[in-house]
């Protein structure tokens, strides 16, 4: 009897992955694909409240006669794939991102962009946060130039000396430059020199905000406010009072991680990053989970509603996948923690009005040194070969009445994606498509809740006493992953490395890890 029961197959644990995007699909494949003597351990069913799955849902796929180039009617070819939002990711900071996509195939290059900062106001430094008599630097190169731009920067493509916006004379201009060059690199030694100051405030693995790095390491105003911070609120989609709250070490690791390292981005759209993870995974569509709760510590009841029927189901394990706000509303034990987490909506755009940018655009277009990299601009109507991204511009225009810098990406398909857009920028006549985003915000007291969730020692995001814990990731079977849910800048690498935690409790195989 023992020895029948011994070749008897091994029952496989049920799992629930709440969520489609990138953390949910990457947890979901790792359980799938993992073998044990030849046989899968789990029993995966990821939940979807969806008709499709999140990763590539918010992308858009230009109608054929918008697109750069007229569709084939014998091949059939259809528009062209806008990723939304741009899946761009640097060496350095993204390794675990791009180790997977070696492994699972999915190609990716280095485009070469060209980057223009701009304001919308013409008399003002962006000087919300102190006193311009601090700045180095005459407050006339403050001012606006005739066309906008203040400064060009190019990435993955260096351009030396930088090449000099209209409306600025060459004295002023090399001013300008000899100010940058001295403070880019007293800012990056400082990154690599000085670290980022443990919080007083008795959280756990929390730190001094990026303000007040940036004011310990005697940044300029200036600086921060006209170069600093419309760069990196491109990456986090923010304001930018809401990233100078942003624990420092966030942006100190990344300012470390990215340096001097080369940008990248998926060759095809991140359709195809779905395509290879969602392989072979079963998914319910259209099913919005209503709440998590763990039963005896020992199986997961998973609640949900679809097509306006409640329906509910246990399973063995549950690993919630979605943003800290919806955590709060599905999983009581994280209730009040996920109150500790901020989010905004952030929208996207992808229009085809070209006022705003018309005459960057052209500027750009007209600069021999561009002309010689084969600058794309979005004004041009000849067809470019997509398999080889051309050199774009992407125009970061800052509001500085609401503190707010929209980026502007000029797509080789002939149309602008606008993301942050700023009220009343882009005429409705023209978009194509839209959508909102829950991007989630990085707080010293946010960092503490989160490293608290995933860390190895007491739980300490709510009051503790002797009949009551925090809890903790992977406590009553129930996990918790996403870009959110690590301590670094909310990313896709957060994503990865969350999923790859999981996979490690639970004896699951890594293959881009070994």
């Amino acid at each position: 009897m023992h020895n029948m029961e011994s070749l008897s197959p091994q029952r496989r644990e049920t799992v629930a992955v709440i969520g489609s995007g990138m953390a949910g699909l990457v947890t979901a494949h790792l359980l799938v694909c993992d073998k044990e003597k030849g046989r899968g351990r789990f029993e995966v069913e990821v939940l979807e409240m969806q008709e499709k799955l999140s990763l590539d849902s918010a992308s858009y796929t230009l109608p054929s006669s918008s697109a750069s180039e007229a569709k084939d009617e014998k091949s059939g070819r259809e528009g062209q794939r806008v990723d939304l939002p741009m899946r761009a990711f640097a060496a350095g900071y993204y390794d675990n991102l791009r180790k997977m996509y070696e492994y699972l195939g999915v190609r990716f290059a280095e485009p070469k962009f060209v980057y223009s900062l701009s304001t919308l106001s013409g008399d003002s430094n962006g000087d919300d946060d102190g006193d311009s008599d601090s700045d180095n630097i005459s407050t006339s190169l403050c001012k606006k130039p005739n066309d906008g731009i203040y400064f060009i920067h190019s990435s993955n493509n260096h351009i030396l000396p930088p090449i000099r916006p209209s409306g600025i004379s060459a004295a002023k201009w090399v001013v300008e430059i000899a100010y940058l060059l001295f403070w880019y690199i007293w800012f990056t030694a400082a990154c690599f020199l000085v670290e980022p100051k443990a919080s007083r405030s008795g959280l756990k693995k929390s730190g001094e905000t990026l303000g007040a790095y940036l004011a310990r390491v005697n940044i300029p105003t200036y600086y921060t406010w006209r170069y600093l911070l419309p760069l990196m609120s491109s990456i986090t989609t923010c304001t930018h009072h809401e990233l100078l709250n942003f624990p420092a070490s966030d942006i100190v690791g990344y300012a470390r991680q990215t340096h001097r390292k080369p940008h990248y981005t998926v060759t095809g759209g991140v359709q195809a990053a779905e395509a290879k993870l969602s392989s072979g995974l079963s998914v319910k569509f259209n099913t919005r989970v209503t709440n998590v709760e763990s039963i005896d510590g020992a199986k997961v009841r998973v609640s949900w509603i679809t097509q306006g029927e409640a329906a509910s189901k246990i399973y063995d394990r549950a690993i919630i996948a979605v943003t800290p706000d919806v955590v709060g509303k599905i999983f009581a034990p994280l209730r009040d923690a996920m109150s500790a987490i901020p989010t905004t909506t952030v929208q996207t755009v992808v229009h085809r009005d070209f006022a705003r940018v018309e005459r960057y655009s052209a500027y750009l277009r007209d600069d021999p040194r561009l002309q010689k990299r084969e600058f794309k601009s979005v004004l041009d109507s000849s067809s470019v070969d997509l398999a080889r991204p051309p050199l774009t511009a992407m125009h970061m225009v800052t509001d500085l009445d609401s503190s707010r810098t929209e980026s502007i990406h000029e797509h080789p398909a002939r149309v602008l994606v606008t993301t942050y857009a700023l009220e009343g920028g882009i005429d409705e006549s023209k978009i194509l498509h839209r959508v909102d985003f829950t991007r989630v915000l990085r707080t010293a007291r946010s960092q503490a809740v989160v490293n608290s969730i995933f860390s190895t020692e007491p739980a300490d995001h709510s009051p503790v006493d002797e009949k009551k814990k925090a809890w903790k990731s992977g406590d009553g079977n129930v996990f918790i992953v996403g870009g959110w849910c690590w301590d670094g800048m909310v990313l896709l690498e957060g994503c990865i490395v969350s999923a790859m935690r999981v996979a490690d409790a639970l004896g699951v195989d890594v293959p881009w890890d070994r």
